[in-house]
């Protein structure tokens, strides 16, 4: 993972693993490092082949603590969209002690091909 320097940095880019063993979804968990300060990330999952009845959509949960709302600014669903296409979730985490939290989305789609997730801080 790559520190943040500055305001005009790169975003960090977090890893994630993804169950593959569902044709129209994925489970994926993410673990968010340790950090004495409240931190915002973005969830993405691509997609490509969009077109007219392409239908995406993500859950977000808390393991243990059941689903999790996204923040302003998120697009969890999308219908009929054209070509290469995504659906995200941005959530904000208070101060984390080590290894306290791992976020979790269910991806479900149809009518489009599966490209990958990434979850960076913002």
């Amino acid at each position: 993972m790559k520190a943040l320097q500055g305001a005009n940095a790169e975003p960090e880019s977090l890893t994630c693993s993804v169950s593959d063993t569902r044709f129209k979804f994925r489970d994926v968990s993410c673990a968010l490092p340790a950090s004495p300060e409240a931190r915002t990330y973005r969830f993405r999952a691509l997609f490509s082949g969009g077109h007219d009845d392409s239908e995406l959509s993500l859950l977000p949960v808390v393991p243990g603590n059941g689903p999790l709302a996204c923040d302003a600014g998120s697009k969890p669903e999308s219908r009929g969209e054209y070509g290469n296409i995504h659906v995200d979730c941005v959530v904000s985490a208070g101060p984390l002690a080590e290894g306290e939290k791992s976020f979790s989305v269910k991806v479900v789609w149809s009518h489009a091909v599966f490209r990958g997730v990434e979850m960076i801080r913002e």
